[in-house]
């Protein structure tokens, strides 16, 4: 499906940006991890409730 994709693909991407914001700010690993995996989950949980409303996605 191309709307779970799209999420990945936002996801990694967001990963990556905040990531590499928070190595900036000076943060340890772990707080890249822990940021990457906020970052990631957010398109999925759009995602879902998109899909509680009901929603339909986009198909190729």
């Amino acid at each position: 499906m191309v709307c779970r994709k799209a999420a990945h693909n936002l996801g990694n991407g967001l990963g990556t940006v905040v990531g590499g914001a928070v190595i900036r700010a000076g943060y340890d690993y772990a707080a890249v991890l822990l940021a990457s995996a906020v970052a990631f989950a957010i398109p999925f949980v759009l995602v879902l409730l998109q899909r509680r409303r009901g929603v339909e996605a986009v198909r190729a």
